[in-house]
């Protein structure tokens, strides 16, 4: 579905509260029920637009399941066998699986089939899977399988058993600074390391890292960005260079050319995936920016709102650095994810991710650092 007719943010808001009529709420449903875009935005749709940190955020509300099929599950995928959906995007189907044999819980994307629907697709598919599986590193979540399976494409990574930063944020709102810089800083040297070996991510974002609850942040779905023909409507397609990532947190070259684009975009969307964190919002996310284009041109052309005009607290250090990240060209941000991590090294001190996922989960941290469940909903990890 065209982005144009894509609902409101007011009206996404307005379907979340139950404040839309019985028509508005139906029609709302039926197209966010067909539209990933609006899937994502409603999963990570602010309880309240603009909440500043020192006011108590509301309580977390269930959302409704519009990405969840009420269909029975697959059953069986060789020896895995799907235990439950945990998400839906543009290019699959995310399931927690467990190998039957292993006795391992692992997470298992099987991909649309109208992603790979030629022969060329297929092959860039294996190509990148096979890239993917050579990384190793504590901040990337580690691909273990992949294969095809009774014409299902599908890709086994690690289960983080912990949540996704645009969940923390959702629940908890504005993050505490040395929390929010450490999250970043950890994100960045996975960066690196996917930098060191050739590849661009392109998809940095707060829903593609997920923090577990010991406390290690690991950047979800590398490489899935390069593979499959053109994406679908709302996932950010340009006729000039078919620009694959997600608006609010895309680099103003890669909008234009996703290709072409190197690591440095990864930077520019970590810096968006930063502001998110310390500020409660993404850049461009107002009322101002409701469709996917405006978005984009945004980051092309207007200054980024300064993250100290939302959340004075911010020191003008951390604010110099998310400035800089987040600079239009890229030649005046940091040249490698590697500087991030150092420049932000300075400002994490006395974070504690381990109880800023609990914090988040509504589960408080025992003696021994770990987490027991008291109240509230089943942690979730989604693509």
């Amino acid at each position: 579905m065209p982005e144009a007719r894509c609902p409101s943010r007011e009206q996404l808001k307005g379907y979340l509260s139950g404040s839309l009529s019985g028509n508005d709420a139906r029609a709302v449903a039926t197209h966010v029920e067909a539209c990933p875009h609006c899937q994502e935005a409603v999963q990570t749709l602010d309880d309240a637009v603009g909440t500043r940190p020192g006011s108590p955020p509301s309580p977390p509300k269930k959302l409704p399941d519009l990405s969840i099929s009420k269909s029975a599950l697959p059953g069986r995928l060789g020896e895995y066998q799907l235990l439950e959906k945990l998400g839906e995007g543009g290019m699959g189907v995310v399931y927690r699986a467990v190998h039957v044999e292993l006795d391992r819980v692992v997470a298992l994307k099987v991909m649309r089939a109208e992603r790979l629907t030629d022969e060329q697709a297929v092959g860039r598919f294996k190509r990148e899977i096979k890239a993917v599986g050579r990384l190793d590193h504590p901040n990337l979540v580690r691909a273990h399988d992949a294969r095809q399976i009774a014409g299902k494409h599908f890709l086994v990574t690690e289960f983080v058993d912990g949540l996704d930063l645009a969940e923390v944020v959702r629940r908890l709102g504005p993050l505490p600074i040395a929390d929010a810089c450490q999250l970043a800083r950890q994100a960045a040297l996975g960066l690196q390391y996917v930098h060191e070996h050739g590849m661009v991510h392109r998809d940095v974002k707060p829903s593609n890292v997920v923090c577990s609850r010991a406390g290690v942040a690991k950047i979800l779905d590398l490489g899935l960005a390069r593979m499959g023909p053109i994406p679908p409507a709302g996932e950010g397609v340009t006729s000039a260079g078919l620009a694959i990532g997600t608006p609010e947190y895309m680099a103003p070259e890669q909008a234009s050319d996703s290709h072409g684009a190197d690591i440095r975009a990864d930077v520019y969307s970590l810096g968006c995936t930063l502001y998110t964190l310390l500020a409660g919002r993404a850049p461009f996310s107002g009322a101002g920016y409701p469709a996917a284009f405006d978005k984009m041109m945004a980051h092309a052309r207007d200054p980024v709102p300064p993250v100290r005009e939302l959340r004075s607290d911010v020191p003008k250090a951390v604010a110099g650095v998310v400035d800089r990240m987040l600079a239009k060209s890229p030649d005046d941000r940091f040249q490698t994810p590697a500087e991030v991590a150092e420049a932000l090294s300075r400002f994490n001190s006395g974070s504690d991710l381990a109880a800023l996922v609990a914090r988040g989960e509504g589960w408080p941290p025992t003696a021994s650092g770990t987490s027991k469940p008291t109240v509230g909903p089943a942690p979730r990890q989604r693509k």
